[in-house]
């Protein structure tokens, strides 16, 4: 009813005189006649576009959270390639000569060594820190494309997720249905 009275009142408007403009004006062009087929391509054309549909958000919430995982994945093992550069470091500088107590004394190459092991071990953490970062951007995503989906049909996947943790340790309990 909206788009009714707002195109009827368009059509008024359009349809009153201008002041400063001449009661004369020449005459629109004809309009041609076109086949029923050439209208409806052309209705097509100009309907908007429509929505995605509740199947085709959960394909992409599904893709979401498979590319969160392989993100966060990928985080953690740039995380855990960093602690080991570190390892490397710390157990090279605190190497000892034993048979004289004494830290080794390093040469040229082993502080090139020493200085590739940090350079890698700052790559990897600059790494890691964007890859979880970038994890945790597609995960709110992915919740958004889920919640959308659930919005749009009753009968969306869910999936929950619960961590708990005691005394004893930690646990992640996951159910889904589809």
């Amino acid at each position: 009813m909206r788009t009714f009275s707002v195109a009827l009142a368009a059509l008024i408007i359009s349809a009153a005189p201008r002041p400063g403009y001449a009661e004369e004006q020449p005459a629109p062009p004809p309009v041609e006649a076109t086949s029923p087929a050439a209208t409806a391509t052309q209705d097509d054309a100009a309907s908007p576009p429509e929505a995605p549909s509740s199947a085709r958000l959960r394909r992409g919430a599904w893709a979401g959270l498979t590319f969160t995982v392989a993100l966060a994945a990928a985080g953690v093992t740039f995380g855990l390639l960093s602690q080991a550069r570190a390892d490397d470091v710390g157990n090279t500088e605190s190497a000892a000569d034993p048979t004289k107590g004494k830290l080794v004394h390093y040469d040229a190459s082993a502080e090139k060594h020493l200085g590739d092991l940090r350079s890698e071990g700052i790559a990897y953490e600059r790494a890691a820190i964007s890859l979880l970062a970038a994890a945790g951007a597609a995960a709110v995503v992915t919740r958004v494309l889920f919640f959308v989906a659930q919005r749009r049909h009753a009968e969306v996947p869910r999936v929950s997720v619960l961590p708990s943790a005691g005394p004893q340790g930690a646990s992640v309990t996951a159910q889904w249905s589809f």
